[in-house]
């Protein structure tokens, strides 16, 4: 998991939005969807902090599965709106799958 947080940052530095619409400025949409990755990852820590200190415990183990869909949404939005550089793209695809790995893992 710890792995999974390094390549969202990394790609969270590498930020450089695509197309656009005339007059619009990609990069804003850009900054508004990082922001909202950064706090989707945020959440993720916190709930998942909570979950490892009692792994028996169903609400919390729904709670980190609900964060993980949130940064889930929340990057693959990055992704629609080519906010991200190729190698930022391929990076944040695999924590992607990653994420959905660890919620299928969890069964909760």
């Amino acid at each position: 998991m710890t792995k999974n947080i390094l390549l969202f940052a990394a790609c969270l530095v590498l930020v450089s939005c695509g197309s656009a619409s005339p007059g619009d400025d990609p990069g804003d949409e850009c900054l508004r969807l990082q922001t909202e990755l950064n706090e989707a990852t945020n959440m993720m820590q916190d709930a998942l902090e909570a979950y490892t200190k009692d792994t028996g415990n169903q609400l919390l183990c729904a709670n980190y599965a609900d964060a993980l869909r949130d940064r889930i949404d929340k990057a693959q939005a990055m992704i629609d709106a080519n906010c991200l550089t190729l190698g930022a793209k391929t990076s944040t695809e695999q924590a992607i799958e990653e994420d959905k790995a660890e919620i299928l893992r969890l069964g909760c």
